[in-house]
C-alpha cells in the first residue's frame, strides 16, 4: 500500500477515479490529498439508444457479471412469476465479457446458470456487443440488479456500473442495492430504487419484491421513472464525459 501510495502521489500528476465512492476509498487507504485526486465518471455512447422500440412489459433483464446478484435474482424470480405469469427474465451475463473465464469462474457461472435453467421463465443468452444489446435493453421493461459482494472474485462493490447506465439510457427503471457507487448512477425514488438492507436478508427480498410490484403496477409511476432514467444516463454520455477530460487536460 505504501509503495502504491508513493507512486500515485509522487510519480503521478493526478489520480483519476470514476466515482466519489471510489475516491473516498482510495483517499482513505492510500492517504492521497484532496487536491491530488479527481473524479471523472465513466461514460456510454447514448447514440445506441436512439431507436424507437416498443417496450415488452413482460421482459425484465439482467446484464452484469454472474456473481454480483444473479443468484439472488434467480431465487426472487419465482415469486414474481407467480404474481405475473407472463413475466420473463432475460439474462445477458458471462465472465467471458470481462475476459475472465478460468476454471474457477466457469464453475461458479455454471452453478448459477444451472439454477436458472431449472426455473420457468428464465432465458440465458450469450453476451452480445453493446450495439446489439442496446436493442434488447430498449425492448425490456425493468432492470433488476440485487447487487452484492463476491469475495471469491475479490469484488466488493461497484465503482461505477456501466450496465446500470446502459439500462437507464434505454429508459429502464432500476431496482438495485444501495452499495458502492450505485447511488451515484441511480437516483433513489427518481430513476429507480436503492435498497439499503443486506442483499441476503429476508427484509431485502421483501422490499425488492414490493418495489417491483409498485413499479410494475403503476404505469404513471413507471413512465416517470423511465423518463428520469434517460435523463440520468445523459449525464454519463461520452459527449459530456469527453468535455470533462478535455477541460482537465487543458
Amino acid at each position: 500500500a505504501e509503495l502504491v501510495a508513493n507512486y500515485m502521489y509522487n510519480k503521478a500528476d493526478k489520480v483519476i477515479v470514476v466515482s466519489n465512492w471510489q475516491k473516498e476509498i482510495i483517499q482513505k487507504i492510500f492517504n492521497i490529498p484532496e487536491n491530488h485526486i479527481k473524479v471523472i465518471y465513466n461514460g456510454i455512447n447514448t447514440n445506441y439508444f436512439n431507436a424507437k422500440i416498443q417496450k415488452n412489459r413482460n421482459k425484465i433483464i439482467y446484464t452484469s457479471a454472474p456473481d454480483r446478484g444473479l443468484d439472488l435474482l434467480i431465487s426472487f424470480f419465482p415469486e414474481l412469476k407467480k404474481l405475473y405469469p407472463n413475466l420473463e427474465l432475460h439474462i445477458y451475463s458471462s465472465f467471458k465479457t470481462w475476459g475472465k473465464y478460468d476454471y474457477h469462474s466457469k464453475e461458479l457461472e455454471d452453478s448459477i446458470f444451472e439454477k436458472a435453467k431449472e426455473t420457468e421463465g428464465i432465458f440465458i443468452k450469450e453476451p452480445i456487443p453493446i450495439n446489439k444489446l442496446a436493442n434488447e435493453l430498449l425492448d425490456s421493461y425493468i432492470m433488476l440488479y440485487p447487487n452484492h459482494s463476491a469475495p471469491q472474485n475479490y469484488f466488493n462493490a461497484e465503482t461505477f456500473c456501466l450496465s446500470i447506465v446502459e439500462g437507464e439510457a434505454a429508459g429502464l427503471p432500476i431496482i438495485t442495492s444501495n452499495r458502492g457507487a450505485l447511488s451515484e448512477v441511480v437516483e433513489n425514488n427518481i430513476s429507480g430504487y436503492l435498497i439499503d438492507d443486506d442483499p441476503y436478508s429476508e427484509n431485502y427480498r421483501k422490499i425488492f419484491i414490493e418495489k417491483f410490484i409498485e413499479l410494475y403496477d403503476n404505469v404513471e409511476l413507471y413512465n416517470k421513472f423511465s423518463e428520469n432514467a434517460i435523463k440520468k444516463a445523459e449525464k454519463f454520455s461520452w459527449s459530456n464525459i469527453i468535455k470533462e477530460w478535455d477541460d482537465f487536460f487543458q
